[in-house]
């Protein structure tokens, strides 16, 4: 079967669709790992996109009236924060958990580990027999038995059971999700966000600066 048309796919579910079981081919398995890294990519940009529209909406400034600084400029950055309303703060707080999974993802797809799907997974009750097929197509290998190499590696294929999981390296107990759900979820939770902000930036009521700006921030509707 050959890798899906990426001008003529929905995304991901078309590649490898989520009712799938059997493991999918090679090249649609990598497809698919370079749309989701390209898409956890995006996740982060969009919520960082957000936080600089509320600074922009807003004039949101330093202490000192100065710009803010890029690296103070994020929807759950305690100097951000500040200026929500209360309400639009405890709902960013509440995402605690899903903003580390988006940085989690999203850092190490850009300066460490790539993501990545498994091919398949071997149950541990097939596990010895998978490490047997191993070791006796190396042994087939090495004895110059393509063929026999080959039955061999079928036949281990043959016990793994393919999971539409992504995850980045296996040995640092890395955040694993299933991504048809993951991407919905993400979609949903960045879609609301924005909305809610649109909604904090038509109720923003500037706080004066000065000597006298810390009785603004006394605010009732806040």
């Amino acid at each position: 079967m050959p890798p899906a048309n990426p001008g003529r796919f929905n995304f991901i579910f078309d590649i490898v669709p989520p009712e799938q079981g059997e493991p999918p081919e090679v090249d649609n398995r990598v497809v698919t790992t370079m749309l989701l890294q390209s898409y956890f990519m995006n996740v982060q940009g969009c919520l960082d996109n957000i936080a600089w529209i509320w600074v922009y909406e807003t004039d949101q400034r330093s202490r000192d009236g100065s710009k803010l600084s890029r690296g103070s400029v994020g929807l759950a950055q305690r100097y951000l924060l500040k200026s929500f309303s209360s309400s639009f703060r405890t709902q960013i707080r509440s995402l605690k958990k899903w903003f580390k999974h988006v940085a989690e993802f999203r850092d190490s797809a850009a300066h460490r580990i790539p993501l990545y799907i498994p091919p398949y997974f071997v149950q541990t009750s097939d596990a010895p027999e998978y490490e047997r097929l191993g070791h006796e197509a190396v042994a087939a290998f090495q004895r110059g038995d393509m063929a026999a190499y080959d039955d061999y590696r079928a036949k281990q294929n043959a016990l793994g059971k393919f999971q539409p999981i992504i995850s980045h390296s296996p040995v640092e107990d890395s955040p694993a999700c299933v991504f048809h759900i993951q991407v919905l979820q993400d979609f949903l939770t960045v879609d609301e966000i924005a909305y809610k902000l649109f909604d904090e930036i038509d109720n923003f009521k500037p706080v004066p600066r000065g000597c006298f700006s810390w009785v603004a921030r006394l605010r009732p509707w806040r």
